[in-house]
């Protein structure tokens, strides 16, 4: 019965449970910044270790990106914007 009520309270955060779910996947956002090459080219950037995100290399082609992460790439810093997420 506990666990009942616990899973009720933590479907009642919606907005938190709601902002988890909106994102934009790493190889995506690229593209969108304008990353010049083909999927199968992002994604080699991206493995290779030189995409950095929120200051950490990032390997994970599909990282989940949120509003206000940053993405850096041959030292140029993006931020994901809300208006990029769907």
């Amino acid at each position: 019965m506990n666990s009942l009520n616990l899973r009720d309270r933590q479907l009642r955060v919606n907005p938190i449970n709601q902002r988890n779910c909106l994102y934009i996947e790493l190889n995506t956002f690229l593209r969108i910044i304008g990353i010049e090459g083909t999927g199968g080219k992002i994604k080699l950037i991206i493995r290779s270790g030189i995409v950095k995100v929120n200051g950490e290399s990032e390997t994970r082609n599909k990282r989940k990106l949120h509003a206000g992460d940053i993405v850096e790439y041959i030292g140029k810093k993006h931020i994901v914007k809300e208006e990029m997420i769907r």
